[in-house]
């Protein structure tokens, strides 16, 4: 690890970057949602969106991450807390889960910069040691391009947390070496929920299905009975539940506010799709009025689709 003393010394003049809490830029359309991440100051700039009844923990890329192999050399970028590595770029970077045992992680956001053509890649990984097993419970690239910090929210399934066997974790590849300006990861929130407040279904309900009606910027929809399967049925979500734990899917960028019914427009966008003409996903509670409905206000222009996993009381 003392390789890292004369490897920042050759990336500590790496060009100055945006704060991580400045790299998400306000949404420019004045007749759009404020920007859910708020409040901000002239300090710490916006912060990430938070949801009530959940847990979060974050993780510096710098003092929580370790390179997998100890041949490879990396430094700390001009951001605090950030790591890339120099000497190769065919390794990953790793850290365990330290969760409390019996609760559901539902988020993984990673703050990271990617900016060239090499897609990063990420793993959220399942090991059991006793039996040298291990699972890929999740993992994409993130291939979208931006020179400032990009906060992306990982598409993973919930996952009840038992220690008793298993242990927890995150791999993380870069797709190119030696290079700030290109790729550099600040770290990675995890979010997660307490159970058994958090009932989880085995399989998705569909309750907002986007095929027959594509949804129109500006336009507010619902409400949609969150207890009601749209093909017909129930869902398994009862009345009296105060959030339903969704899956949120788009093919075009923009955003959407997602708030109870009898309950105004919170104009703060808690869904965020970054790219057009591909499947964005997010895993967040939706809030629910007393009877489990909700309304959707669209910023998007397309198809969207809610899928409920499970439900919160």
């Amino acid at each position: 690890m003392l390789k890292v003393m004369a490897a920042t010394a050759a990336g500590g003049a790496a060009a100055a970057f945006t704060r991580v809490g400045d790299a998400l830029p306000a949404l420019a359309d004045s007749s759009g949602p404020r920007s859910a991440l708020i409040p901000q100051s002239a300090t710490t700039g916006p912060r990430l969106a938070t949801a009530a009844g959940m847990h979060y923990k974050y993780l510096d890329g710098l003092s929580d991450f370790n390179f997998r192999l100890s041949s490879t050399t990396w430094s700390q970028g001009a951001g605090p807390g950030t790591i890339y590595p120099i000497s190769t770029v065919n390794d990953y970077i790793w850290t365990n889960f330290d969760l409390p045992q019996g609760v559901v992680l539902t988020e993984i956001v990673l703050s990271v910069i990617v900016n060239d053509a090499n897609a990063a890649t990420w793993s959220f990984i399942l090991r059991t040691p006793s039996t040298g097993g291990e699972t890929v419970l999740a993992t994409a690239f993130i291939s979208s391009q931006n020179a400032i910090v990009q906060n992306v929210s990982l598409p993973i399934p919930p996952t009840t947390i038992d220690h008793s066997q298993n242990y927890y974790g995150l791999a993380y590849s870069f797709g190119t070496a030696n290079n700030p300006t290109a790729h550099q990861f600040f770290g990675a929130r995890l979010g997660w929920l307490l159970n058994p407040g958090l009932t989880l279904f085995p399989d998705p309900r569909r309750v907002v299905d986007g095929f027959a009606t594509p949804f129109a910027s500006g336009t507010t929809y619902g409400p949609f009975d969150a207890t009601l399967k749209q093909a017909g049925g129930a869902s398994g979500v009862p009345a009296g539940a105060t959030a339903a734990f969704c899956a949120v899917q788009s093919y075009s960028a923009g955003v959407l506010t997602i708030f109870p019914d009898l309950t105004s427009d919170t104009l703060l966008a808690s869904y965020t799709a970054p790219v057009d003409g591909t499947l964005n996903l997010t895993y967040m509670m939706v809030p629910l009025s007393a009877a489990a409905k909700f309304k959707i206000h669209s910023y998007i222009s397309g198809h969207v689709f809610v899928d409920v996993w499970g439900y919160a009381i």
